[in-house]
């Protein structure tokens, strides 16, 4: 119950703090064990997103004609840290993409989703970093 409540609220625009507010808040756990479920390492996250994702295209693929064409997109785009100093892996990369042809902090962010043409649904992603070398003096 706890994943599709929160699911549910990224949809209405709302967050877990103002679902508290609200007079169905002793409906519902505390704060801080939302936190600590969400920041658990043991929860497979990326099996959560294929499931959730499967299900939508299946929704959707249901009212949409079935002679529209469906096909797989892989995305490989920047995801920028630049005011960052202190992340996780964080990398120095290049965006050959854009017109500026410039280098960036932060990480490349592959993305594997599925579309009909007019929806495009998120299945898989992950974040690329690439290791920055140092010279010494």
């Amino acid at each position: 119950m706890f994943i599709f409540v929160s699911t549910c609220l990224i949809f209405q625009h709302k967050n877990w703090f103002s679902l508290l507010q609200s007079k169905k808040a002793d409906q519902f756990p505390a704060k801080d064990s939302v936190y600590r479920f969400l920041n658990q390492s043991t929860f497979n996250w990326r099996r959560f997103l294929l499931l959730l994702s499967s299900f939508s295209i299946h929704k959707v693929e249901r009212l949409t004609d079935k002679s529209r064409p469906k096909v797989f997109i892989v995305d490989d785009s920047s995801f920028d840290r630049n005011r960052s100093k202190k992340v996780e892996l964080l990398a120095r990369c290049f965006d050959h993409a854009s017109l500026k042809m410039r280098f960036y902090k932060g990480f490349r962010m592959l993305t594997l989703g599925w579309s009909d043409g007019y929806t495009f649904m998120p299945i898989d992603f992950s974040l690329l970093s690439s290791i920055i070398k140092r010279t010494l003096p």
